[in-house]
């Protein structure tokens, strides 16, 4: 056995004394410690305890004590965190609105709740600092895509269906938008210094605005050019308050005189231009002519197709003689152009829902007893701003619900080549009694401001801001774009967006004109230097779009103009002057220095169709075309497919076309009413004059001249067949 081993019994080195000594040394100061450690203690604390910040107070819960429901109710929070809570929500809901129905996000638990008028009308206080609310908001809400259009909240597009849907029924029924965002400034004076002040204002349009007809109210003029001196500020609408009162004769006949009082002007223009057009009018009226903004405008509709005067007949039911005409008009266009109509009819409530015409009603396509009804002196009551605060009060109030009264408005017919229409004038207050009347009478369809863009676009009618970049208010609508555009544009990943670097595209968010001017200068001067311009002077003030018929056959010269725009454009009396002119403009092939920056920053407002394949889109570069492209084009003619870019390197940066660019899209896409591509944009009017012509290239077509367009997204150059879009003057 292994002998056993003794050990000796374990002893404490450490004695007691030295024991006592190390506890005191050792010993834990709790104010000093707190004070020492007192950013940890505040951290901590308001860690456990705050409800500020991102984290909201049921969110400081477990996981197991946490509830849904706690997300917008406080009854369900313990107690210690109720209060807290509940002024949480308290914050983020509507005065009015109950907490059951509130979210985590300030929205109601459910679309249900979410859709109800009572929560749209209570949250629509708080949203209405921003951005203001028509009538029709709240049926607009639930079925449209809002959007701000210079501080209104309006319906953009449709949610359940697309464009193609909106011009059908545009072509074979009727569409209805809502346009009472546009604002009415009203001008009040003497006949002779409206005269004044309108030529003024209007510059190369005061022609127009001053004619006879349109001076005593019985027509409209649309589409008017605002400037401001030789620039451009926007379009406008123009309409004239009938100067005519209705006198009793002796023998108890109504007589019709021309009153001598003050009359009135009413201009439509975009809330963007509001500011500037209201200082422009004040800068060129006297002291008697009085400019204001309507405080309680009338309400605007207007509505497209065939079918129009059928709605329109269904829901108004006017007693008057030859209103019940224009229900058997088979197109607004059949009827005197841009005239005016005014009436009462009875109220929509009265015979809600209205009674649906026979889809089989006899049309007619004459004027005949038609334009009688448009010949009368259109006096309405809305003219008066008491009438229309009246109106205004009697639907708030209620007042107008027991007694059902005629309601006046006034009717403007409106000429589109596509879709003709007419524009109904309303009293404030009434939009909805009659928006509802009008959804259910034979199947009117309601469009928003993309799809009355794409309308204007078929028919080639100028498009704000695009169209209207040599203006100030254009112009810096588009560089907003341009930096929504850019936004988005670098917010997606490298690999999945488009190198307009590699693409040789310089300016794919907006077009460039003034490059295209500073290139057009270089080439006709040949300088090979880039040409210095005045750092003071905006680009908007240094390009010009051509708006006036004279301007532009002078710039061009007569023959190329008759070559550039086809006859159904001009009218008889121009044609015949263009034929017989002996001042015929020779081209040459150098200018002088001024002709040279005088043709360079001028730009003509251009159709472009497509010669065979590709269709042309927004912001597309228009290049001129080479020899060996007019060769490839009048060889191949529709079976052209066009050459490819070269890339460019990436690290070369921003790369120029190898093509020289001429010109830019505004605007483009499909057309419906033509069944191919079609766009609208801008060439240099020196570009013009040196473009081959169409008659060169197989089926081109004897109008027009030649060029090259390309997408930002493209590389392919497609052949393309350009004519200038006629001014209104």
């Amino acid at each position: 056995m292994a002998p056993s081993i003794s050990r000796a019994p374990t002893t404490n080195n450490r004695s007691r004394p030295d024991r006592q000594r190390q506890v005191q040394n050792t010993t834990l100061d709790v104010v000093d410690f707190a004070v020492a450690r007192a950013l940890e203690l505040r951290t901590l604390r308001n860690a456990t305890s705050s409800s500020t910040g991102t984290r909201r107070v049921y969110q400081q819960l477990a996981w197991h004590g946490r509830r849904r429901t706690m997300s917008h109710s406080s009854r369900r929070m313990p107690a210690r965190l109720r209060a807290a809570h509940a002024a949480q929500l308290a914050k983020q809901r509507p005065p009015g609105v109950p907490e059951r129905q509130i979210g985590p996000k300030g929205a109601a638990r459910c679309r249900k709740y979410r859709k109800k008028a009572r929560f749209l009308k209570a949250i629509r206080k708080l949203r209405s600092k921003n951005e203001a609310w028509l009538e029709t908001h709240i049926w607009h809400a639930k079925r449209f895509l809002m959007g701000n259009v210079g501080g209104r909240h309006v319906a953009m597009r449709c949610n359940d269906r697309g464009y193609r849907s909106a011009y059908r029924a545009s072509a074979r029924a009727c569409v209805l938008h809502d346009a009472s965002y546009l604002d009415i400034i009203e001008i009040t004076g003497n006949v002779n210094k409206l005269k004044a002040l309108l030529k003024a204002a209007t510059g190369a349009h005061g022609s127009r605005v001053t004619t006879d007809p349109v001076v005593k109210g019985l027509r409209r003029v649309t589409n008017v050019i605002i400037m401001d001196g030789d620039r451009t500020v926007g379009p406008s609408d123009i309409l004239w308050q009938p100067r005519s009162e209705v006198v009793p004769s002796a023998e108890g006949d109504v007589v019709m005189r021309e009153s001598e009082e003050d009359t009135k002007v009413w201009v439509w223009i975009q809330p963007s231009l509001t500011d500037l057009v209201l200082r422009l009018l004040v800068n060129h009226a006297t002291r008697t002519t009085k400019i204001q903004k309507l405080t309680f405008p009338p309400q605007i509709f207007s509505l497209f197709g065939p079918r129009s005067g059928i709605v329109l007949a269904s829901v108004l039911q006017c007693k008057s003689i030859y209103f019940s005409h224009i229900a058997r008009a088979r197109s607004a266009n059949c009827l005197p152009a841009d005239c005016v109509f005014a009436g009462h009819a009875e109220d929509p409530r009265a015979s809600f829902p209205p009674k649906r015409m026979s889809e089989n009603a006899k049309l007619v396509g004459g004027t005949g007893d038609i334009g009688k009804a448009f010949q009368t002196v259109p006096v309405s009551e809305l003219w008066h701003d008491k009438e229309r605060e009246l109106w205004k009060e009697r639907i708030a109030t209620g007042k107008g619900k027991s007694v059902l009264e005629e309601m006046p408005f006034i009717l403007l017919q409106r000429p589109m080549s596509v879709a003709g229409g007419y524009d109904l004038l309303i009293p404030p207050g009434t939009g909805m009694i009659f928006w509802n009347s009008l959804m259910y009478a034979n199947g009117a369809r309601a469009i928003g401001v993309e799809e009355m863009r794409r309308l204007r676009i078929e028919n080639l009618l100028e498009v704000f801001p695009e169209d209207f970049q040599d203006g100030a208010v254009g112009y810096s609508l588009m560089e907003t774009e341009m930096l929504n555009k850019n936004e988005w544009y670098h917010r997606r990943p490298p690999a999945k967006r488009v190198n307009y670097t590699m693409n040789r595209i310089e300016s794919p968010m907006i077009p460039d004109l003034s490059g295209v001017r500073d290139s057009e200068i270089r080439i006709l001067s040949r300088k090979p230097k880039r040409p210095r311009l005045d750092p003071n002077v905006e680009i908007q003030d240094s390009i010009r779009i051509v708006r006036d018929r004279s301007l532009l056959e002078e710039l061009l010269g007569t023959s190329l103009y008759q070559r550039l725009i086809t006859n159904s454009s001009l009218k008889r009396g121009q044609q015949r002057q263009c034929l017989h002119s002996s001042t015929v403009v020779k081209e040459k092939n150098s200018m002088n220095n001024e002709a040279t920056e005088r043709h360079c920053k001028h730009f003509a407002r251009v159709c472009i169709k497509p010669l065979s394949r590709g269709g042309p889109e927004k912001n597309g570069i228009l290049c001129e075309p080479n020899v060996a492209d007019m060769d490839s084009m009048r060889k191949l003619g529709a079976k052209y497919v066009g050459e490819r870019e070269e890339k460019a390197e990436p690290k070369q940066g921003k790369t120029k076309p190898t093509r020289e660019v001429v010109g830019y899209i505004s605007l483009g896409g499909w057309s419906m009413s033509t069944g191919s591509p079609v766009a609208t944009g801008f060439i240099a009017l020196s570009a013009l004059r040196r473009l081959p012509r169409a008659a060169n290239v197989r089926n081109g077509g004897k109008k027009g001249v030649v060029v090259l367009f390309r997408n930002t997204d493209s590389l392919h150059y497609r052949g393309g067949i350009v004519t200038v879009l006629p001014p209104e003057v």
